[in-house]
């Protein structure tokens, strides 16, 4: 069992600087942001990995529909149970001031008989609200921070928030915890994206405040950038832009799976525009015998938001290992979400910096017209595509505009050329 307690990512606890088994969490949300999953998996992750003690008190969710919902998302509360590590209460909610002062009551003789390690208490905004402004505030003052602090205990609280009173309607919970952290969710072209903000920390400085989440199968996954003193693979990056309209990309393509086809590794290709079938039948076409494996997956762009594009390419990644990453049609996914190669730029940023510390490379073909973006600073070879008439009709040219130390390359080159070149660094860098 691991020491200590969890805010139920170890990523996340890193973050906050959380230490030992004390404190006084709040996690408040819009609706459907995912309060109640993220307060379920601060219980099973207490229970299941640190052998803490935990009292779930649940206002809302019967226990037999919030185990089934959970346990769809990998969440597997009821095996917490069957350890004899969490104890699941639903309180009946009380009419009238007096009732709701003897539940109140009666939920701090609960949690002192039980003497759980962690409490999570999840649906727990409407009993507040049905408090007057004093009596809320000096409850979550005198019990819920004192038994956290007093008890050496990590009291966890869920709240509503509603669309419009985001930054207000805690009744007064954001002054007294230490940590307080918000879930939300908007809609993107049709698509919802969530989001948790670190809204305050008294444990430590924290180096960023905002960090898109998903719910899948398997429960909350936080997309973190990586850390920087994580970095420092032997990976490379390289970035062509060529002419819109063309199938230049396909020469770079190639030649990036003749060289691993020779030299050895596998490929992933993450396409925007072409589709599965049609790139392996192009690539048993042009690369005839090839042995080492090539992946394909395609990325609808429409139901893929710019936060969660950085999660795709780690989530391949680890699922193939390849040795060079093909990003095509990115300038595709660019249109559908009316942003710029600039506003890409924390994306590739972050899925570079992984991929490199992972060893592998990446080649990003975009689309591109006029002069060069500003945000190619992070790619260690740039080449710039363009169309050019020849006697002989259309060709490509391409110019090196950024390429390793040392290397001795002809600014302007054929497009096989360049494709050569970029195909080689990728696969081999500085040695």
């Amino acid at each position: 069992m691991e020491k200590g307690c969890t805010i139920g990512f170890e990523e996340l606890d890193e973050i906050l600087g959380i230490d030992g088994c004390r404190g006084f969490v709040v996690v408040a949300g819009h609706p459907g942001a995912g309060k109640t999953t993220f307060a379920s998996n601060i219980a099973y992750r207490n229970a299941t990995r640190y052998g803490r003690k935990v009292l779930f008190i649940e206002f809302i969710e019967r226990k037999e529909l919030l185990y089934r919902n959970m346990e769809r998302l990998g969440i597997l509360l009821h095996e917490a149970e069957k350890m004899g590590l969490l104890r699941f209460v639903r309180p009946p909610l009380p009419g009238g001031s007096d009732g709701l002062r003897s539940l109140l009551q009666h939920l701090s003789s609960a949690i002192a008989h039980y003497d759980p390690d962690v409490v999570v208490l999840d649906g727990f905004s409407p009993l507040l609200y049905a408090l007057n402004p004093g009596e809320a505030r000096s409850y979550l003052q005198t019990t819920l921070y004192e038994m956290a602090h007093s008890r050496g205990r990590l009291v966890v609280l869920s709240m509503e928030a509603g669309w419009r009173d985001e930054y207000g309607g805690l009744a007064d919970a954001e002054f007294v915890a230490d940590v307080v952290l918000f879930l939300g969710v908007r809609l993107e072209r049709g698509v919802a994206s969530r989001y948790l903000e670190i809204r305050k920390c008294r444990w430590s400085p924290v180096p960023f405040a905002r960090i898109p989440f998903v719910i899948s199968n398997r429960g909350i996954e936080l997309i973190l950038p990586p850390r920087s003193e994580k970095s420092g693979g032997v990976g490379l990056a390289a970035l062509v832009l060529y002419p819109m309209g063309t199938d230049v990309y396909r020469v770079f393509l190639r030649k990036a799976v003749e060289h691993l086809d020779r030299e050895g590794g596998s490929a992933l290709i993450l396409s925007f525009t072409e589709p599965k079938q049609f790139l392996e039948k192009f690539l048993h076409r042009e690369v005839l015998g090839a042995s080492k494996p090539v992946h394909v997956a395609y990325i609808n762009p429409v139901l893929t938001p710019p936060q969660e594009l950085y999660r795709f390419v780690v989530e391949q990644h680890r699922r193939r290992n390849p040795r060079i990453v093909v990003v095509l049609g990115a300038r595709s996914y660019a249109d559908t979400w009316a942003v710029s190669f600039e506003d890409l730029a924390e994306i590739a940023h972050n899925a570079i910096t992984y991929l490199k510390s992972r060893g592998a490379s990446l080649l990003l073909m975009y689309a591109a017209i006029g002069d060069l973006p500003r945000t190619v600073e992070f790619y260690d070879v740039v080449a710039e595509v363009k169309e050019v008439e020849e006697r002989e009709g259309v060709a490509y040219r391409a110019k090196i505009s950024k390429g390793l130390p040392g290397d001795e390359v002809p600014r302007v080159v054929d497009a096989e050329y360049a494709a050569d070149y970029v195909a080689r660094t990728l696969l081999w860098g500085f040695a």
